[in-house]
């Protein structure tokens, strides 16, 4: 299973006490072991408020308004995961956050399952996912014109081999190429009385 949050404090600020803290309060939400649960990336970020709705933008390089979570949690099987999915209400995380001296958070992407209750990155998933289209597409399309210029260089090849023909000698005698100028042949014949 796999969700982002973001909580209103710096990258330096959630240091490897409240990781752990911030571990233990999602598996208590789920109930599971914090060991199940893994913090997959941390990013600074700023919200930015467009047309009455709130954006996260990341900001990698300016001082954030806070930070983004992902995180994925190991479950069994896919059954399990949609009975964990059932669990991770906002309020059971914020309850569990604040019970640990962590501020409330805001979700950014709901909990979800992965295939076959694998552990993915949100949008490692996506961003593959996405791409796996466009990279077949261009591997067939390499392959179509690698195939015609194949055939091209086979005809011509194959063209060329055809007109560096020997040419006999008997047709370079005879003037038909019009390679060799022909003297007119006189021949003498001997007369016996």
């Amino acid at each position: 299973m796999t969700a982002a949050v973001s909580l209103p404090m710096t990258v330096a600020e959630f240091n490897d006490d409240k990781q752990e803290a911030f571990k233990k309060a999602i598996a208590a939400a789920a109930g599971v072991s914090s060991a199940n649960v893994t913090i997959v990336k941390i990013e600074s970020i700023s919200s930015v408020r467009q047309e009455g709705v709130t954006r996260h933008v990341t900001m990698r390089h300016l001082l954030a308004a806070g930070i983004r979570i992902e995180m994925s949690i190991k479950v069994a099987n896919k059954n399990a995961g949609d009975t964990l999915l059932a669990k991770m209400t906002v309020t059971a995380i914020n309850t569990k956050l604040q019970q640990a001296g962590l501020p409330v958070a805001t979700i950014l992407e709901e909990a979800r399952t992965a295939p076959n209750g694998d552990v993915t990155s949100t949008s490692d998933a996506d961003v593959v996912g996405g791409m796996l289209p466009v990279i077949i597409g261009a591997a067939a399309g390499l392959a179509v014109l690698l195939a015609i210029a194949f055939f091209f260089y086979w005809r011509y090849r194959k063209k060329a081999l055809e007109t560096k023909r020997v040419t006999p000698v008997s047709e370079l005698v005879s003037g038909e190429l019009g390679m060799i100028p022909m003297a007119p042949v006189v021949t003498v014949q001997n007369i016996q009385a």
